[in-house]
């Protein structure tokens, strides 16, 4: 005689209709390899693009830092990155210090896209400035420094939006609530919807006067009010960051630990 184990999800009633809790929601992380779990083209490059994590394509330009190198980390034992579940990360390791004095330089480390068709359909209203998206990720550097969030939305009239992400030698949970807005477009197919990406060094062409926090137009390529490049110019340096999760709603819940072979076949998509 088998026994069929149910586990037990959590719900919640409203006006007679039983919804399960957001918390447990499977499929709630619309970014797929978030806890960079797959790594099907290798574990390290000395080269940007699509080399390593599966998904991620870091683009660099300039910053004179020697070689630099990309790769999937090991999260160590001892920490609340590591308690929260996440055994690998994604990082980038420079050769020696360097600088960002070319005014075209721009390093842009964690970059990643979700279909268009993916936003469309998550239930978000996203012309509804009251309707929200949640975005958390875990990050560290070897030099504290601030570094820049940018979504941009690639369907009808180009906007982005920015905010700053602190990074310090510890792992650190950065959390931003993002509402829509009456601008936003996102087509129901499999074209890019939604970029986002994590700069860690600019020049002075991505400084200058950004509305920080709020949908804008995609015309300037402003980041920062400031270059950011702390972490180079402090000498060899990495940074690591994991824990990528964009869901529907106005609360961060707890990362949704995907199995590595459910990761797999969303990769290869």
């Amino acid at each position: 005689m088998s026994i069929l184990k149910v586990n037990k999800v959590e719900s919640t009633t409203s006006g007679g209709d039983c919804v399960v809790n957001a918390t447990n929601k499977p499929g709630r992380n619309l970014i797929i390899n978030g806890a960079c779990l797959v790594a099907q083209r290798g574990t390290s490059s000395t080269s940007h693009g699509y080399n390593t994590v599966d998904r991620l394509k870091p683009y660099e330009t300039g910053t004179d830092c020697g070689t630099k190198t990309w790769s999937q980390s090991d999260v160590a034992a001892g920490n609340d990155c590591y308690n929260a579940g996440f055994r690998k990360a994604y990082k980038v390791t420079t050769a020696q210090a360097g600088n960002t004095s070319t005014a075209s330089d721009m390093f842009k480390h964690w970059a990643t896209r979700i279909e268009s068709q993916d936003i469309a359909s998550s239930g978000w209203k996203y012309t509804d400035p009251n309707s929200k998206l949640a975005l958390s990720f875990w990050i560290k550097a070897s030099t504290a420094d601030n570094f820049q969030v940018q979504l941009q939305s690639h369907d009808g009239t180009n906007k982005k939006f920015n905010f700053v992400a602190p990074a310090t030698t510890s792992w650190t949970k950065i959390t931003k609530i993002i509402p829509g807005h009456a601008d936003l477009s996102f087509d129901n197919n499999n074209g890019q919807g939604l970029s986002i990406g994590l700069y860690i060094a600019t020049g002075a062409d991505f400084a200058g006067s950004v509305t920080q926090e709020t949908w804008v137009a995609n015309t300037v390529a402003f980041l920062n009010s400031s270059q950011i490049n702390t972490w180079i110019a402090a000498g060899a340096g990495n940074v690591e960051t994991t824990g990528w999760q964009l869901e529907v709603g106005d609360t961060v819940t707890d990362y949704e630990h995907r199995s590595y072979g459910d990761e797999l076949l969303r990769c290869q998509r």
